[in-house]
């Protein structure tokens, strides 16, 4: 947790600022869900995975929507 109680962000914005948000993020010591697609280039891709390993974080990439119980129970 950093000083304000915040453990995790979920980057959910323009796919031009995937990278930028998540290593800062990263760097800051947050965990980041980041919304897929997951960058640009192969390259930012690696400098989110590195920020994270490098941080000892959790880095998820994603559907947001995939883990709500709304479509969970439209499945059923």
């Amino acid at each position: 947790k950093n000083e304000l109680g915040i453990e995790a962000i979920v980057t959910a914005c323009p796919l031009f600022l995937h990278n930028r948000i998540t290593v800062d993020a990263l760097n800051a010591g947050l965990h980041v869900f980041c919304e897929k697609l997951m960058a640009h280039t192969i390259d930012e891709c690696r400098e989110m995975i590195t920020a994270a390993e490098s941080k000892n974080l959790i880095l998820g990439i994603g559907h947001q929507r995939h883990y709500s119980g709304l479509y969970h129970q439209a499945l059923e």
